[in-house]
């Protein structure tokens, strides 16, 4: 994402963590897509708090 606002990243954050809790919650045998839509949806959050504090 380039020149992502505050809100997009907001955004971005929840529907990657909502994703990644449906996968969790279909007990799938192979966390790893729900572990990386976790990371993205982590490393989103962290953005927009920089954002927030510049």
């Amino acid at each position: 994402m380039l020149n992502a606002n505050r809100e997009q990243l907001r955004h971005s954050a929840q529907t990657k963590k909502d994703a990644a809790s449906a996968l969790m919650n279909t007990k799938q045998a192979h966390p790893a897509p729900a572990v990386y839509l976790a990371h993205v949806a982590l490393e989103c959050a962290l953005k927009r708090r920089i954002l927030i504090k510049n």
